[in-house]
């Protein structure tokens, strides 16, 4: 049975299956209880966006003169690909960080 938990008593659980709908299950009755905790998505894809961004920018610093194909970038041409690398690493780190979310299952009972 699926729902959200209201009550735990001695005696009984009480769980709200629906919006005006309560359901109260004796404990004998009661074999497990599952508590599902959502995953946080939006915290893990700035996470991965923060850690795409810092392997993304060192690489495009560096790499300035094999993508403009010259021998010495000027400073403003270096910061644009590394702006540009660090870009594209953290759109794929935010999107992998959001990806990889997952919820929590933590048991709070098990009958004997």
């Amino acid at each position: 049975m699926l729902g959200n938990l209201e009550r735990w008593s001695v005696d009984a659980l009480v769980l709200s299956i629906a919006k005006d709908k309560t359901l109260s299950v004796a404990k004998p009755e009661v074999s497990r209880v599952i508590v599902v905790r959502k995953g946080r998505r939006g915290r893990n894809a700035l996470i991965g966006a923060l850690v795409g961004f810092g392997v993304g920018f060192p690489i495009g610093m560096a790499t300035a003169g094999y993508v403009g194909d010259t021998n010495n970038p000027r400073a403003m041409q270096r910061l644009e690909n590394a702006a540009r690398f660090g870009a594209f690493g953290a759109g794929v780190g935010a999107l992998v960080g959001a990806l990889v979310t997952r919820n929590k299952e933590e048991v709070l009972y098990t009958a004997p």
